[in-house]
């Protein structure tokens, strides 16, 4: 809080003293916005302020200033800002369901008993000829069959890189070796599994006495 109050009393000082300038702000993206001091009523900190980088395909980015230079989606594919979830899609599936089972993905079929994944497999116990693809294809990436070209679905390198910027080297690897189980995903279940798995938990164990469906998720 301390901080807060020094960062304004500065500007305020800087409004007396040079009261024919403007308030400028520069952003990390390096976009600058300045406003004339005779027409700021009060500056103050507002908690869920969020200001995105910039815009691609009408769609909101922001610029995390990670070494990659990747530029991150603000809002998950389905929503149309920060405070909305975004759809839900099966692995590489570029619409949404109405059930939520093996038998519904587009690369798996059933033999009997058999399971049988069709792509993105990287083992030989499902496919003799296994393709050993882990990044989705474009026409398999909801992000880019949904926002257009240019947006996809980042790797896993590059959500561990995220995480690792965000958490420190340390902290991230704690929590990528770290196994947790939730029990029980209803309300509250579901939303500290979704926010477990942002953090970047290496294993998650859901238990749920329920059949999984588009009526219970949350």
């Amino acid at each position: 809080m301390k901080r807060k109050f020094t960062f304004l009393a500065s500007l305020l000082f800087i409004g007396n003293a040079f009261a024919q300038d403007d308030i400028c702000i520069k952003y990390k993206s390096g976009v600058e916005q300045c406003f004339p001091i005779d027409e700021i009523d009060k500056i103050y900190m507002k908690p869920d302020a969020f200001i995105p980088s910039g815009q691609y395909l009408n769609h909101d980015y922001v610029d995390l200033g990670l070494p990659s230079g990747l530029l991150w989606a603000t809002y998950d594919v389905g929503a149309s800002g920060i405070k909305q979830m975004g759809s839900l899609y099966g692995w590489a599936e570029v619409e949404t369901s109405e059930t939520y089972n093996w038998e519904d993905l587009k690369y798996y079929e059933r033999d009997n008993d058999s399971y049988l994944f069709l792509k993105y497999v990287t083992s030989d116990f499902y496919i003799p000829n296994p393709d050993y693809l882990t990044t989705l294809q474009p026409e398999d990436d909801a992000a880019t069959s949904n926002w257009g070209e240019g947006w996809r679905i980042p790797t896993k390198e590059e959500w561990n890189n995220a995480l690792e910027e965000r958490h420190g080297k340390e902290l991230h690897t704690t929590f990528s070796s770290a196994t947790v189980a939730v029990c029980g995903l209803g309300g509250l279940g579901s939303n500290i599994a979704i926010a477990l798995a942002r953090a970047g938990i290496g294993k998650l164990i859901l238990i749920d006495f329920d059949r999984v469906d588009i009526t219970n998720l949350h």
